[in-house]
């Protein structure tokens, strides 16, 4: 009697199993996904935000320039030469970084990752077969790529709604989104702030 009773008991397991195998890579490639749009923003962002401070560091070496040939002034002309030399090491490095070409390859990423979710969520979770091939899919995408940062995946964590975020949103994650975000306003407000700094510096206002 106990062997008619365990057959069906056996079936319902695998079928959570399957059940739970197909949930479990289907939150794994949500959070890669997410992770790597993070990813595509944030080096579009730096890319914007590097642009913006060659044209802005450009402006004030110009100014400088003007005012150091009006005024005849020797200390102006050599913070001058000075920020010249810093701006063209600064774009020859910020090129060397390929931040746009990074991006489009995380693009080009993640909406293959979209495509193969899309192709998850239609597969019964009973053809265990097919899901091991999206699995397998999965890990070659994984592959193909620059992994995320980890900020990025703790921005997908500070996104993420219902049982997601309350299975991967803890404190720690929490804190350390806020520290890093507000610690990336802080480094582009100093980028800001530097040239100013050093003109009183030299000008000896302070």
């Amino acid at each position: 009697m106990s062997i008619i009773y365990e057959a069906p008991m056996l079936v319902m397991e695998a079928k959570m199993d399957s059940e739970k195998y197909k949930e479990n890579l289907l939150e794994r490639i949500w959070f890669t996904r997410t992770s790597r749009i993070h990813s595509e923003k944030r080096l579009m962002d730096k890319e914007d935000f590097y642009q913006f401070l060659n044209v802005y560091y450009s402006l004030i070496t110009i100014i400088l320039s003007i005012l150091a040939y009006i005024w005849k002034c020797d200390t102006l002309s050599l913070l001058t030469i000075f920020m010249t030399i810093a701006l063209l090491v600064a774009i020859l490095y910020l090129n060397s970084q390929k931040y746009l070409e990074h991006a489009k390859e995380f693009r080009k990423n993640y909406t293959a990752l979209q495509d193969l979710e899309f192709q998850l969520q239609h597969i019964s979770h009973e053809d265990t077969e097919t899901i091991r091939k999206v699995e397998k899919q999965y890990c070659c995408l994984l592959d193909s790529s620059n992994n995320h940062s980890s900020f990025d995946y703790y921005c997908a964590a500070h996104e993420s709604k219902d049982e997601y975020r309350e299975k991967h949103y803890s404190k720690y994650i929490s804190r350390r989104y806020w520290f890093f975000t507000i610690m990336g306003y802080i480094q582009k407000s100093l980028f800001i702030l530097l040239p100013i700094i050093c003109i009183f510096r030299f000008l000896h206002i302070f």
